[in-house]
């Protein structure tokens, strides 16, 4: 194995060159300069020597001189390295008795190539010759090499030129190859930067670019609309197109000395006309007055906008690489500025009109419930005494009595559901009515609703038909109330928009996306296309009112409103004289067991009351609701009445005779129903005794006030007599019911 000494300052080639050889089989001894070079040949002599020329100490050429004449070391070949960059190297070479040069940078195959050719020629190149001088440019070199010695230094720098000619022609082709492309590429960008620059002038927004210093590069044609052609402003500061008041709030030079050293709070960071930020830290959004140019512009056709124009400013700031450095650095900033005049007067004017419709639907909520209470309380007599005609055992009616009497009863009970269903819409376009949503298994609500509607069907002929009795229902989120509400009145339009002996179809199915579609199909004779957009309007009959079908027409505009609260959806499909099928589609939830509530029923009033006659005490303004009381009163043995007309003869009477029930009226001359129950719960003798309010005020707010107030129950007018039967059964028992003391 062949041994070579590198004899290299440098530690990267050094290492670069032991690599190589090493890895060719080579054994390498390494030293760092010319001394260390010759102590190693004399400790241990290699079979060839490479050494760089330029190192401290003592160079390559004084090595190389003193090896070759020594006559112990002249028969090692000696390998210069050098970049050749003057012809003089190769002289001085020469006279050192170099047997070859290695030009760098190095190449593996090169210098491999190199060390094979003098270590094959190393015995014949041992020989000096006498001296031959040879002068040039003023220098004379005394050049010792024998002939071949010469002849082959001369061929391997010719060999080594050779090679790097032919790799700078194959670099100078790559490079000939690279600069066509850079050609063609800077063509393409030349055309693709004048589409662009065409594309830019013809947006209506100006588009524009300042450098670091705020002065404009570039803005296109859309700045005419201020009364400046592009070129004038070039060079310019852009504070020049700024109201003056608004550059302390817009200019980087102005507001950044004010937060220097302060921290800014999330989202309230300044937004910049010349931004330096980008990405999501932009400037988005600026508004700011411009001042429009006061001088006519050069185009007569462009009209100016005027000064009170409202602009809005997108930037972001622009940054070039510096390719030594490896860092980017700020040049400038792009911006869009937009006209928003327009869009800022079109959203001011539906922030009014939003706030007119509010005021509007505030005062058709407080409207509705005003005529609510008003309408409830004559509706309360009209249905309350039509109530004890029809079912009083003293005094029966004759059929055509109760024929009329059930045409009042009907009468009043439509224009209740009128009411209540107005109440609804207005509850549903103001957003007061807040579902209460749960997860629940609808089987036993869709059976109670067909339960329910059953006795319409029969009273018509039509058979009600329940298709997935055997099938379980998926578990959805919804309010359990609302969708019973919801069903009811599909069932009810079905019903009642039904054929004489027709059918009602109740199905239902799991949606692809694990929700529920309940669906009700009737056999009735359909909904004509041309009606299909009025079906879910307030108060559209369809023609209903024509074929004497009773209704008010906002059952399916509150379904409607009811199921997308609910988050589902509602809708039909009809065909002619096929009938109609209506669906709605709840979402799914989680299948998880639900507790069971056990089903109650209602017990039958009791005859009378234990331990002694009780004592009911109403507190009601309004003569017509007093009598209906008192006829309601009668007819339960043992129970008493008292009645008052205000409040503080109410309290009074209940201070007097401590009554086992109060019944209290909210709207009343004087002291209201709410300030006379305070005081009943202020008074040591009253306190105990049980109050439950009957109040034409029914709207849900209206409950929940009552409620809050202390009343036990809330009535709302009319009366119905199941209702309060079902009260008195609860709070005044055979056993008696006072509040704990």
């Amino acid at each position: 194995m062949s041994t070579i000494l590198v004899v290299e300052d440098s530690t990267t080639q050094r290492l670069l060159l032991k690599n190589i050889l090493e890895k060719a089989g080579y054994a390498v001894q390494t030293a760092r300069n010319g001394h260390e070079g010759l102590q190693g040949i004399a400790a241990s002599p290699p079979d060839l020597v490479i050494s760089d020329i330029r190192m401290p100490e003592m160079d390559g050429y004084e090595m190389c001189w003193r090896i070759k004449n020594d006559p112990r070391t002249r028969h090692i070949p000696v390998i210069l390295l050098s970049g050749l960059s003057e012809t003089e190297e190769i002289l001085l070479g020469l006279e050192a008795m170099a047997d070859s040069y290695i030009i760098k940078p190095l190449v593996e195959e090169e210098i491999l190539a190199t060390v094979a050719t003098a270590n094959a020629s190393r015995e014949r190149l041992a020989v000096v010759s006498p001296p031959m001088a040879l002068h040039r440019n003023g220098q004379e070199y005394q050049i010792r090499s024998g002939r071949e010695q010469i002849l082959n230094f001369l061929v391997s720098i010719y060999d080594s030129a050779v090679r790097r000619n032919i790799q700078l022609e194959e670099i100078q082709t790559q490079l000939r190859i690279i600069n066509e492309q850079l050609s063609e590429r800077t063509r393409e960008l030349e055309a693709s930067e004048n589409r662009f620059r065409a594309l830019v002038q013809t947006v209506p927004d100006v588009i524009y670019r300042i450098d670091e210093e705020g002065k404009f590069l570039f803005v296109n044609h859309s700045i005419r609309k201020l009364g400046y052609e592009p070129e004038e402003l070039i060079g310019k500061h852009f504070t020049q197109l700024i109201a003056p008041d608004e550059e302390e709030r817009v200019a980087r030079h102005k507001v950044l000395p004010r937060m220097r050293g302060k921290a800014t709070p999330e989202g309230q960071a300044p937004k910049l006309f010349d931004e330096k930020r980008t990405g999501s830290r932009r400037t988005s959004g600026l508004e700011v007055r411009l001042l429009p140019n006061p001088a006519r512009p050069r185009d007569p056709s462009v009209e100016i906008v005027g000064e009170l124009h409202c602009f809005e400013v997108n930037s972001a700031g622009m940054y070039q690489i510096d390719h030594l450095s490896k860092r980017d650095y700020f040049v400038g900033t792009v911006g869009v500025i937009r006209d928003i005049t327009e869009r800022k007067a079109i959203a001011e004017a539906l922030i009014k009109a939003k706030e007119e419709a509010v005021r509007a639907n505030r005062a058709k909520s407080a409207f509705l419930s005003r005529m609510s209470h008003e309408l409830r309380t004559p509706l309360n007599a009209v249905i309350g005494f039509s109530q004890l005609l029809e079912f009083n055992p003293l005094e029966p009616l004759t059929p055509s009595q109760r024929e009329s009497v059930s045409q009042i009863f009907s009468g009043g009970k439509h224009l209740l559901e009128l009411i209540n269903g107005l109440l609804d819409v207005a509850r549903i376009e103001t957003g007061k009515i807040t579902p209460e949503m749960e997860i629940l298994d609808p089987t036993s609500i869709v059976l109670n609703c067909i339960s329910m509607s059953r006795p319409l069907a029969l009273k018509r002929f039509i058979s009600l038909i329940n298709t997935g009795e055997e099938v379980p229902y998926p578990l959805v989120h919804a309010d359990p109330l609302r969708l019973k509400q919801v069903i009811i009145n599909l069932l009810s339009n079905a019903i009642k928009f039904n054929r004489k002996g027709g059918f009602v179809i109740v199905a239902h199915r799991e949606t692809g996306d694990g929700g529920l579609e309940i669906s009700i199909k009737d056999s009735g004779s359909g909904i004509p296309r041309e009606q299909w957009n009025q079906v879910f309007k307030p108060f559209s009959r369809l023609g209903a009112e024509a074929a004497g079908i009773e209704g008010t027409g906002i059952g399916l505009n509150i379904s409607r409103g009811l199921m997308e609260m609910m988050g589902g959806e509602i809708g039909f499909d009809s065909e002619p004289d096929k009938g109609c099928r209506f669906w709605i589609r709840l979402r799914s939830a989680d299948r998880q067991p639900l507790p069971v509530s056990p089903s109650g029923s209602g017990e039958p009033l009791p005859g009378g009351f234990a331990g002694g006659p009780r004592v009911l005490l109403y507190v009601e303004d309004n003569s017509s609701n007093a009598r209906l009381m008192g006829e309601l009163v009668s007819r339960m043995p043992g129970l008493n009445l008292l009645q008052a007309k205000t409040a503080e003869e109410g309290i009074e009477l209940a201070r007097e005779h401590t009554p086992d029930l109060i019944v209290m009226d909210i709207q009343l001359p004087g002291m209201d129903g709410i300030q006379a129950l305070t005081r009943l719960n202020e008074l040591p003798e009253t306190r105990a005794i049980p109050t439950i309010a009957l109040s034409g005020h029914a709207s849900p707010e209206d409950v929940e006030r009552g409620k809050a107030a202390g009343f036990l129950r809330y009535l709302t007018k009319p009366l119905m007599l199941n209702e309060f039967q079902d009260v008195l059964r609860e709070l005044l028992p055979q056993g008696g019911n006072r509040k704990e003391e």
